[in-house]
């Protein structure tokens, strides 16, 4: 049989969380393709001998099960191959015939119904958050052709990219916007298979992304913010809580702060498990944050999340929870940075960069940083101190001249 199909890691491509994609490797009559199985890992917890995850990775809460189910899937894929072949029908099936079979997908021309199909499979297994990022890629696109229900994929084209590109930049918008867009939308060809590799839109098509404004404050600025006296009926009162429990545990990710429950909170100390990467965090609680979790237990079952953020109970009704309140937050950030008056723009990334910023003036080697951060990569780390300040630079100058 000319046709197999293994598990293996793609590691040409790294997500945002520093890990890889585990995908099915669909071989057909000497071409292949890849489609992922959902699950990712870092390469070095991955056992390419077995195709399975390492027992010791700490990213799922079961790796067994997760093992299991890439396991059973792989088994029935090569079931409906050998299917296939046993009818004497494999051999007659193009690669994106074949893909199409095993995903249970009928093939379509359309991007516009695929990307909502893969939303919606997002959707199921609660990443929300990218599930809103091909949404919107999804509404772009689709405004740029007028509101085209039913965009084929024949229609990106490299004219095509070029053209969108312009026009998104003409009507003010970011390049760093553009180039989330774009990769989405080469995402979503990629996983697709209905367009071959050789042919694609974005062959030699450069996306290109700006590098962001510094986001870090001054440790003065922090010393503001946590000086400021505030009632608790003030607007910015749980704003300020929020910034500050943020920077004092290592820049905690806005998010994890709204899912930190009592039970977190152990023998003073914070233990939680990152929602994004699932890397698990055991932070010591300082006293300059006492006073403010203190205030928040009051009265709480174990169970009850810290801050009162999150009301709702379905997965994906906690996420826009999650997702309105951080536009409060953040502008309740901008009266905040009045009210001590520090310059710049104030968002809920801010406690993070500062946190960052301010360990690597202590000196704190680069891989501490990455440590406490979360980050997989050091290279995630490094974008986060590319606004080191010029007095520190020259302080380094100085310390090697004179030496």
């Amino acid at each position: 049989m000319n046709t197999s199909v293994i598990l293996t890691l793609d590691t040409r491509e790294t997500l945002k969380d520093g890990t890889c994609p585990i995908v099915f490797r669909l071989s057909h009559f000497r071409k292949s393709t890849a489609f992922r199985t959902g699950y990712s890992v870092p390469p070095k917890f991955w056992n390419s001998t077995k195709s399975s995850i390492y027992p010791s990775y700490r990213g799922y809460v079961d790796v067994l099960a997760v093992n299991n189910d890439m396991l059973k899937r792989l088994h029935e894929k090569r079931a409906v191959l050998k299917t296939l072949h046993d009818k004497g029908e494999l051999a007659g099936l193009t690669l994106q015939e074949v893909r199409a079979t095993l995903l249970n997908k009928k093939l379509s021309s359309s991007l516009t119904q695929y990307t909502k199909d893969h939303i919606a499979d997002l959707k199921k297994m609660k990443r929300f958050g990218t599930a809103r990022a091909y949404t919107s890629m999804l509404q772009a696109v689709t405004k740029h052709l007028d509101g085209n229900e039913n965009i084929l994929f024949s229609r990106i084209t490299p004219a095509f990219l070029k053209e969108f590109s312009t026009a998104y930049i003409a009507r003010g918008n970011s390049y760093n916007g553009l180039s989330t867009i774009l990769r989405s939308l080469r995402a979503i060809i990629n996983m697709s298979g209905e367009v071959e590799e050789a042919q694609s839109p974005f062959k030699n098509f450069k996306i290109i992304s700006k590098p962001t404004a510094k986001r870090a404050v001054s440790q003065d600025a922090i010393g503001k913010i946590i000086d400021l006296e505030l009632d608790a009926d003030h607007p910015c009162f749980q704003a300020r809580n929020i910034f500050v429990l943020s920077y004092f545990c290592w820049g905690m990710n806005f998010s994890d702060l709204c899912f930190l429950k009592i039970e977190n909170i152990v023998d003073g100390r914070i233990q939680y498990q990152r929602k994004k990467t699932g890397k698990q965090f055991d932070i010591k609680i300082v006293p300059e944050i006492l006073p403010i979790i203190a205030h928040y237990m009051q009265g709480k079952e174990k169970s009850a999340y810290l801050l009162p953020i999150i009301k709702r109970i379905s997965d994906e009704e906690q996420d826009k929870d999650v997702l309105w309140y951080r536009k409060t937050y953040n502008k309740r950030l901008r009266e905040l940075a009045k009210l001590c008056g520090i310059e710049g723009h104030m968002t809920s990334y801010v406690s993070r960069h500062s946190f960052a910023t301010h360990a690597e003036e202590l000196d704190l080697p680069i891989r501490v940083i990455s440590k406490m951060l979360g980050h997989t990569k050091l290279a995630t780390t490094e974008i986060y101190l590319r606004g080191l300040p010029t007095s520190k630079i020259d302080e380094f100058q100085d310390k090697l001249f004179k030496r």
